[in-house]
């Protein structure tokens, strides 16, 4: 069992990932957006996170960056429907970058519940990241 942050602006796509982690026997919080995800991992330290890459505000690129910039270590599982970004140093796969940013494992949406699950015990069996 795993404390599991999910982070996505899409409520159904926080409810469906919520759904499938607790299935597996995961315990569940829920942020709409990076700001907010932010604080929810500052207090309740999770093991995992969930954290789309495309939302308003802070998008998951800075959301991951903060994260690993912080004290505590923490899984980051990177999910994306887009494929590109445009940012300061050009142009590039967003998935790619993330995974550079340092996100454990990266998916792209749509993403089925097994997918999902195996990605949650991938990151489960490694080591914290950096």
């Amino acid at each position: 069992m795993a404390r599991v942050l999910v982070i996505d602006d899409d409520e159904d796509t926080c409810d469906l990932f919520s759904t499938i982690l607790r299935n597996a026997g995961h315990v569940v919080q829920v942020a709409l957006d990076g700001e907010q995800g932010l604080r929810v991992f500052t207090v309740w330290k999770p093991d995992i996170v969930v954290v789309d890459m495309f939302m308003p505000e802070m998008d998951g690129l800075e959301t991951v960056s903060a994260m690993r910039r912080a004290s505590s270590p923490v899984k980051v599982i990177a999910v994306s429907a887009g494929y590109r970004f445009h940012g300061r140093d050009g142009a590039g796969d967003v998935v790619d970058r993330a995974l550079e940013l340092g996100a454990d494992v990266a998916l792209r949406k749509p993403v089925e519940p097994e997918q999902l699950e195996r990605a949650v015990d991938t990151v489960m069996g490694s080591p914290p990241g950096p």
